[in-house]
């Protein structure tokens, strides 16, 4: 069965992560899917093009969820020769909000920064260990998800939340971008109403 998306922009602001100020024109869009009636959500990240190098923090400000939150971003340890890991790793928070994780861009030896996040799909690479089993990844990157028991409905807190980008492939440099939120819901509000409307027409006629 097919749902329709209704989508509200929520607003655009700068992140503020200390010591670091906005890239021009890199934007990071965070993704708010709410499925009401199975009362379910999922948050994506998408980086824009041609202005910067991926992901390499994410930090989502999310409210009204149950916690903890199943944490998405992908990541892998490196089995023996290469030892080390890959991706979002480095303070990775799911059970309080602001969720999210950042990779180590201090971590040197044989931890592999990767670039792209958000930006196109992919896979970690290498031998992996147990320890990590989140390996591929969408170009519209899910960050995490989870569910809701109300009665308010998941949003964001745009008071928080951040989004460092790389600056330059292959560079361990990054910059704070430019954050947007968007919200879809499903099915869309109208058609919540709409539901509800027949459920209560229906019992006054059986009255």
């Amino acid at each position: 069965m097919t749902h329709r998306f209704f989508s509200v922009a929520v607003l655009s602001l700068a992140s503020s992560l200390a010591g670091a100020g906005a890239v021009d024109a890199a934007t990071v869009t965070y993704t708010l899917n709410i499925d009401v009636p199975a009362q379910t959500w999922t948050v994506t990240a998408a980086a824009s093009q041609g202005d910067n190098a991926g992901l390499a923090l994410v930090s989502v400000p999310l409210v009204n969820v149950d916690f903890s939150v199943n944490l998405a971003l992908p990541q892998a340890r490196l089995n023996a020769p290469n030892v080390g890991t890959q991706g979002f790793y480095f303070n990775r928070v799911a059970g309080s909000a602001p969720v999210g994780a950042a990779q180590d861009t201090f971590g040197g030896g044989t931890d592999q920064l990767v670039y792209g996040f958000g930006q196109s799909a992919g896979s970690l690479s290498g031998n992996f260990g147990n320890v990590f089993t989140q390996k591929d990844y969408d170009a519209l990157l899910l960050v995490a998800q989870g569910t809701f028991t109300g009665p308010l409905l998941p949003a964001f807190d745009t008071n928080q939340g951040a989004a460092n980008v790389f600056t330059t492939p292959g560079g361990t440099a990054t910059q704070a971008a430019t954050l947007s939120f968007l919200v879809n819901f499903i099915p869309e509000p109208a058609s919540v109403a709409l539901l509800l409307s027949g459920v209560a027409m229906l019992a006054i006629r059986r009255r």
